[in-house]
C-alpha cells in the first residue's frame, strides 16, 4: 500500500540543500499531511509535482538561485 504522501503521483520525495553550518537553504518534500511543497530559506510554499525529471530541474534551479543570492551578499 502506498503511503499517504505518494498516493497522488506514486513518488515520495525529500531533497535538501544546506549551506554553511548545516542551514537549510532549499528543501523539497511531501511530508505526510502537508502534501508536495518546498522550503526556500524560512518560507514554505506548495509545489506542483509534474514529473520526477521536472522535480529535479526545479530543485536544481532553486539551489542555483540560492547560491547566486549568497554570492551577491558576499560582494
Amino acid at each position: 500500500m502506498a503511503s499517504q504522501r505518494s498516493k497522488v503521483h506514486g513518488c515520495a520525495f525529500a531533497f535538501t540543500y544546506c549551506g554553511h553550518a548545516g542551514r537549510c537553504l532549499v528543501r523539497y518534500d511531501n511530508e505526510r499531511g502537508k502534501g508536495d511543497h518546498k522550503h526556500i530559506g524560512a518560507g514554505e510554499v506548495p509545489y506542483q509535482f509534474v514529473s520526477l525529471t521536472q522535480l529535479l530541474v526545479d530543485f536544481a534551479a532553486d539551489v542555483a538561485q540560492a547560491l547566486e543570492a549568497i554570492d551577491e551578499g558576499d560582494h
